[in-house]
């Protein structure tokens, strides 16, 4: 449906370089990336604000690179999207329909379409002022949505509003998604596009790292920054030895068993919530077993993080009552044993 091909704009001492992107159509499709990765300029590019370099556009085959942004049936909603405040939210919604059409029945029987869509019935009459965040995005969901376009572009749309509306709206989109509308989302929280996306961009830089779906991103990624993007907290380089072991600390000689043989040079992944601590060594069928400092200890909503020195920084992620019963502290020396079956090899 939307092909971006070799696509470089540079943009005041930005460059945003040689991106290739290949969105279907029903494709609930999400760039992710840090601060000033490229992601917002990268979609106001494809709406038409920002003029490429060099590089093309293709939406439906057909090139839109030199359209008008008004021809190009993109809806984009921006991060910081505003409604008119001195508009009600019915004249909001009707404010984008009458850039359309002049008819005002039609448009009529589309605001009420659409505030049935969205739950906004009963807030037709109400000024924005009064709105709550969940309100606001329904509302500008609602109004980018009038014009009917073919892809919904929104940048940072969860960013701005409170943690008790972002799952009522994660459920919207999700809606309006698998009754086939193409979405493309902009955010830099990967727990929000493992949520929401059938495919993910990783940005970087002005670069495009990977594509792929969730799980390829998430469970093979493509080197340290992606893994550590999405969230892995054991990504360690190695070489790989014929007798089953990952070395991962050449002068410390530190050799980490896996389940199976590898011969080359890569990565591995160990699951911080696979990595038992103890205060004594134990005997187990678990093949990994190593003994370090206490470095750091923080509480999360997973549980508690433990950043342990073992001759590389290795962090176990225990419960609340494991850490009590452990009576953690830093400085502390403790055995960190995890199972050979729980690295995996990504690269």
């Amino acid at each position: 449906m939307l092909e971006v091909v070799n696509l470089s704009v540079k943009f005041e001492d930005f460059h945003l370089q040689n991106i290739n992107l290949h969105i279907r159509k029903g494709d609930y499709f999400v760039l992710v990336g840090h601060s000033g990765s490229g992601k917002s300029i990268l979609l106001e590019t494809i709406a038409g604000l920002i003029s490429p370099d060099s590089g093309s556009i293709l939406m439906n085959k057909t090139d839109i690179t030199n359209s008008k942004t008004g021809s190009r049936k993109i809806g984009l909603m921006f991060q910081d999207n505003s409604l008119f405040p001195h508009l009600s939210v019915k004249r909001n919604i009707e404010f984008a329909l009458r850039l359309k059409s002049k008819d005002k029945n039609l448009n009529r029987q589309k605001i009420n379409t659409l505030a049935g869509n969205f739950n906004i019935g009963h807030l037709l009459n109400r000024d924005t002022e009064t709105l709550s965040g969940g309100e606001i995005q329904r509302v500008l969901l609602a109004r980018t949505l009038a014009s009917g376009p073919e892809i919904l572009m929104l940048d940072e749309p969860l960013s701005s509003i409170d943690s008790v509306f972002k799952d009522e709206i994660k459920t919207l989109l999700r809606s309006l998604n698998r009754n086939g509308l193409t979405i493309i989302h902009v955010t830099h929280d990967f727990e929000e596009a493992l949520a929401l996306a059938s495919n993910i961009a990783v940005l970087n830089d002005g670069k495009l790292l990977a594509t792929g779906s969730p799980e390829e991103i998430f469970n093979k990624p493509a080197n340290e920054f992606i893994a550590r993007f999405c969230g892995h907290k054991n990504y360690l380089k190695a070489d790989f030895s014929v007798d089953g072991f990952a070395v991962v600390n050449k002068n410390l000689r530190i050799e980490i068993s896996l389940s199976k043989p590898e011969t080359d040079q890569g990565a591995i992944l160990i699951d911080a919530s696979e990595i038992i601590l103890s205060n004594e060594h134990f005997s187990s069928s678990a093949r990994n077993a190593f003994k370090g400092k206490i470095l750091d200890i923080s509480k999360t909503k997973s549980g508690v993080e433990v950043r342990v020195d073992i001759g590389i920084p290795l962090i176990a992620l225990i419960t609340s009552n494991s850490s009590d019963s452990l009576k953690l502290k830093i400085g502390q020396e403790i055995w960190c044993t995890f199972k050979a079956s729980s690295v995996q090899i990504v690269q």
